[in-house]
Order: structure tokens, then sequence, then C-alpha cells
């Protein structure tokens, strides 16, 4: 429901007559323009339409007394000095067009004129006017007999042009009626509206609030003027009376607030308690400190509002300050709030004399207290900390390190603090650590390898991070060093154990080890591996002839394609001489196995030169595939394998041999074979 009229504000109540009356006008206005301008068009088309028309049948009358339709049409071309005629015919009694006129853009289709022309008189001068067009019929008239009738149909488009005109003018004119609305509403506004509504808000404000932000002011000496005035008079009564009233409150407490403004400051938790131990004052610090009461804690005794264990633990201290005995305390303590959660407190008491009570003082410094131990930890971290600790600035001034740096690279820490980082590190090292950091997301972490200060190269592992700055200060890295030097001799150790010394490829143990692993992963999966046993043929005569560094780089070659013709998940291991062993894992029939035995002879059958020598060497090739458990043995497997390579020398050089099978092939047939795959 919206509100009724009495119940607008009065600014509402005055626009909306304002904007009504203005609309009415404007809207009669706009109507009595157009109706007047349209019937003025209207008339002034008629009478000029008549005019030409009587001009034109007068000349029509000789042309119809001697039906020479020729001569009429000619007389009716007389109707192109004026546009606005669309067509015009003249008809004779019996229905007969004796002649007709017709606009050039308008063809023979006149057709919808005739019910038109058939409301209009035949015999005497009328018109018609159609939403459109105006239709006449003029009566062409000999010797007071009527020959014929003139039908003209005129069109209305410049009359209509003009309504148009008109209205557009009066849509204009929406905007200087709108002008007129704003301005009159405006002046209407401050005159009435503002200080009617100036002293409302201020009578409301005085009555809700008791208080005046700004006074009416007086717009002019009419009745509403003298009203502000009289108002204003009132508030300066008013003020007066409560100047006088506050002057004598400020008096009165003016003690009180001093102890308040001094407790409030304060903002630690402050308490002051009689000689029976009771809270006399407690600033407002006091609710977060004494999370367990709520409310105003005045009159409860300080063993009601703290927490027991911590009464528990300082009881004896707090009952001497309690006693009046001059006695002082000054500790961090350590209490439990309601929810058993630790908290740290500097607890100060000293007891007031004179008046016979107690000041304490409780300061929170939970946070503080821990930093301080994260400190006391950090540091005793870093001076103890196996791993040696630098800290350098961006442009690589040492600020800090820790011992066992200094014995990680022999340097004692004076002769590294305040130095530069290269002098002891590779600048290349430092530059690149640097270079990381600053793109890569602020870490860095690798291997380097660097100089004792004995001139002993040792290996470290560096792991650098970024200190950002704070409040302006220069960003630091951090850099943890880590002596590699014992973990590197274990590492090549290992390697050693496991792999030939000459070729790289792994040992005999190596090659048990795994063969045990994948046996028995047969026997548990029943998944399927070959053994190829290799032994070079032509080996013997290239190491007898050439020597036996030639030998060993022949090794090494073919150690290296044999590598190159299986895949990531196979092994090749040498066992000693010429001979080596390739475990294939994960085939499925011994097709696969043949496969790859012809794929690594492929590969050693390639010519290779040694010494600006080209050598050609072969390979026989016994091969075994694990086929059921009483062969998943490491020793069996090999014996298998071993007896097929012996089969394959026998045969001829590099030949294949399968322990299963015991075929045989020649590389020569190989090698055409794969020419032309």
């Amino acid at each position: 429901m919206f509100p009724s009229f009495k119940n607008l504000s009065i600014r509402r109540k005055m626009t909306i007559p304002v904007s009504a009356i203005l609309i009415l006008i404007f809207c009669a206005f706009s109507i009595f323009s157009v109706y007047s301008v349209f019937k003025t068009e209207k008339d002034n088309l008629l009478a000029r339409s008549f005019i030409l028309g009587k001009g034109v049948v007068i000349n029509l009358k000789a042309a119809l007394l001697f039906d020479d339709p020729l001569s009429g049409e000619e007389i009716l071309s007389a109707f192109q000095a004026d546009k606005m005629v669309y067509h015009a015919d003249v008809i004779k009694p019996d229905g007969t067009v004796f002649a007709s006129y017709r606009r050039l853009d308008e063809q023979a289709d006149a057709m919808h004129s005739n019910d038109s022309f058939s409301l209009l008189s035949k015999t005497d001068l009328d018109h018609f006017f159609a939403p459109e067009f105006l239709y006449i019929s003029i009566p062409v008239l000999v010797a007071d007999n009527n020959v014929a009738i003139m039908n003209i149909c005129i069109s209305l488009e410049e009359v209509l042009k003009t309504k148009k005109d008109v209205l557009r003018f009066c849509l204009i004119l929406l905007f200087p009626m709108f002008l007129l609305r704003y301005f009159l509403l405006k002046q209407l506004q401050v005159w009435v509206v503002n200080p009617v509504e100036s002293l409302s808000y201020a009578m409301q404000s005085l009555t809700k609030i008791r208080a005046i932000k700004q006074r009416p002011a007086v717009h002019a000496d009419d009745e509403i003027g003298s009203l502000v005035k009289c108002f204003n008079d009132m508030l300066d009564n008013l003020d007066e009376r409560d100047e006088q009233i506050l002057a004598s409150i400020e008096q009165v407490a003016s003690e009180k607030s001093f102890a308040d403004d001094v407790i409030s400051t304060v903002q630690h938790a402050l308490l002051v308690l009689d000689y029976s131990g009771r809270i006399v004052l407690a600033n407002s610090a006091c609710d977060n400190i004494f999370g367990c009461v709520s409310g105003d804690i005045r009159g409860l005794t300080l063993h009601q509002i703290m927490n027991p264990r911590f009464w528990d633990l300082h009881k004896d201290a707090l009952d001497q300050v309690l006693s009046l005995k001059g006695q002082t305390f000054d500790k961090i303590v350590k209490a439990f709030d309601c929810a058993e959660q630790p908290h740290y407190y500097s607890v100060k008491a000293r007891p007031l004399v004179e008046r016979h009570q107690v000041l304490i003082t409780i300061e929170e410094v939970t946070q503080k207290y821990l930093a301080e131990k994260q400190q006391r930890l950090a540091a005793r971290i870093f001076e103890q900390s196996r791993e040696g600790i630098l800290v350098v600035d961006y442009k690589g001034n040492i600020q800090m390190i820790n011992p066992s740096l200094s014995s990680i690279m022999g340097y004692h820490p004076d002769e590294l603090m305040g130095a530069y980082i290269n002098d002891f590190l590779e600048s290349e090292n430092f530059d690149e650590i640097r270079h990381t950091i600053e793109n890569g997301g602020g870490r860095w972490r690798g291997e380097i390898l660097e100089k004792h200060k004995d001139g002993t190269l040792i290996p470290l592992e560096v792991r650098a991070n970024v200190i950002n700055s704070n409040n302006g200060e220069t960003a630091q890295i951090v850099m943890s060093i880590t002596d590699l030097s014992h973990k590197k001799e274990l590492e090549q150790l290992e390697y050693l154990a496991h792999h030939d010394a000459l070729t790289g490829l792994a040992n005999r143990k190596r090659l048990f080890d795994v063969l045990e692993e994948k046996a028995q992963d047969y026997r548990d999966n029943k998944i399927l591996f070959a053994v190829l046993y290799i032994d070079l043929d032509g080996f013997k005569p290239v190491n007898d002839t050439y020597g036996h560094h030639v030998g060993d780089e022949v090794l090494k070659i073919v150690a290296c394609r044999m590598e190159e013709s299986v895949r990531e998940n196979d092994l090749v291991a040498r066992l000693a001489g010429d001979e080596f062993v390739i475990l294939v894992d994960g085939v499925h029939s011994a097709q696969e196995a043949l496969l790859a035995a012809e794929r690594v002879t492929f590969a050693i059958n390639k010519p290779m030169t040694v010494e600006n020598t080209v050598l050609n060497i072969g390979a026989s090739i016994g091969y075994s595939v694990i086929n059921d458990t009483e062969e998943a043995s490491v020793e069996r497997i090999l014996q298998n394998a071993d007896a097929a390579m012996y089969r394959a020398k026998d045969a001829g050089q590099n030949s294949i041999i399968c322990s299963e099978q015991c075929a045989c092939y020649s590389t020569s047939n190989l090698m055409q074979e794969t020419l032309g795959a």
C-alpha cells in the first residue's frame, strides 16, 4: 500500500502538484497546437485544391462538348503543377472515363480510391478526408447541365509531415519544461522545504539524543523564519542550563576521572587489593589475563580469579605480598588458562603501605618468552650443527659462520668473518647460486667441488636459501654446507664392488644378485626372463696381434655397443676376459630372447676402428629362457646358457643357439634379413 498523500513529506507534497500542473499545461498546449495546425493545413489544402480543380473544369468544357479526350487529358496535365495531386478522372454520366491523370510514380493502380469517391456527391461540389488522401468531386456544368464529374485524389503527405513536425517541436519543448520544473522546485525548496526540514530535524535531534550538531538557519523574515528564531532562542537557554550541569558533574568526578585515566592507559593487567585480599580496582586489561572470570571482578579475591595451579605454585610468595610486610614479587611465571593452555606472565607486586593496599601488575609475555627461547635454541643449533652454516649478503660478504664450517674448510673463524666468499669458494659457484636464487624461487641445491685450506679438493653439498629483507634491510643468503668426502668414498667403493673396472659393466657379483632377484620374481609372479651368454669371436688374435691395450679398447667398444642394443631394464655384465652375460627382462617367449640376441650380434659385428686399424669382431651367443620352477636357480640358468654358447661356438662364428631349441643362425643371414627389413 502506498502512503496516502497526507502522510507524504512536505518535499513530495510540493513536488507532486507542481509536476502535475506543468504536465497538464504541456499536454494541453501540445494537443491544441497539433489540432489547430493540422486543421489549418487541411483547410488550406482543400481551398487550394478547389481553386485548381475549378480552373481545370472550366477548360474541360470545350473538350467535353467536342468529345475530344486527348484535349481533355492535356488539360488534366495541368495538375502536374501541384505535386500533391495523386490522380484525377473525368467521368461522364454513363460512368465512362473521358480523361484521366496519373502522377508519374502512380501507375494504373488507383482502384483503392473508388470506394472513397463513391461517398461523394455526383452532382454537387463535395470532398472527403481519408487518413492519407483528400478526395474531391467537382461537377462539369454546361448550360446548367451536368455533362461530367471530375474526381481528384490529393495526397495528405505534406499535411501529415507538418503534423509530425509540430509533434516533434512539442517533444523538444519537454526539455525546457523539465528545466522550468527543476528551477521552480529548487526555488520552492529554498523558500519553504529547506527551512521546514531543518527545523524538523533539529527538533527530532533534540527529542531523541538531546544534542544538535547544527542549528537551523533563518532564511527569511516570514512566519517560518520567526518560528526558527524562537526555536534557536530555546536552544540557547537549554545549552546554558546543560553547561551548568556539566560543570557541576566534572567538578564532582574530577578525582575519579584522573584515576580512571591512569588505569586505562596501562596496557598490563593492574589490580589493587585491600588488606583482606579483595580486589578494589581493576583495569580493562584484566579481562584478557583472567579469562576464566567474566564481568566485574571487583570484590573477588585473587585466589578466586586465578588458575588454581598458579596459586599452588606461588602461594607462599603471594601471601607475603598480601601480608603487607614490605615484600615485593617480581618473577616470570608459568600459568594455564581455562583451556589448560600454558602461558607465561611477568608478575610484579608492590605494597601501598599508606593506603594498606597492594598494587599488582601482570603482563603476558608468552610470545616474547617463547621467542627468546627459540632464539637460544636456534643459537645452539647453529653452533652445534654438524653441517657448515654460512650467511652472506648479495655481494658475497660473509656475515656469519658456525664452527662446523671452519672445520670443513680448514679456516679459522677470524679468517672468514668479514671476508669475501670468493676468497675460499670458486667465483663461478657463488655466481651460479646467486643467479639461481634470483630466478628460481629463492632456493638452490647442488654439489660443488672446492679446495680445503691445505689445497685438498673436497666434494660439498650446498643448500642455499634467501632470507627476505625487512624494513629496508639487504636480503641475505643462508648456505648449509655438508662434507661429502666420506659419502663419495662409500659410493665409489659400492660402485667398484658391483662393476667391472675396465668396461664399467656390472660384474659377476652384481649379475648374480640381479639373477637371484629375477629368479625369485619368477617363482613368485611367473615373470619370464632370458639369459644371453656371449663369447667374442676373433678377439684372441686381435689381442695377440695388436697387444692388450688394443684388446682393452675393443672390449670397451663391445661393451658400449651391447648396452646400446638392449633396453634400459636389461642388464649387461662382464664375467671374465671376452665373456659377457645379458639378462633380458620381461620376455614372453624364446622368440623375444632370440630377437634380443640378434640385435646384440648385429651391433657387435659392425666393423670398429682402433688406432687406425679396422677390426672385425663376432660373437657366439647361447641363450636360455626360464620355463619351470626346477630351473629357477642362478647356477642352473647360467649353466643352460653356457652350454648353449659352447654349441654355438662349435656351430661356427656368429651363431646363436637356444638351450631349448638348438637353433643356429649365421650372422651373414641375420645382416641380410636386417638390411632387407
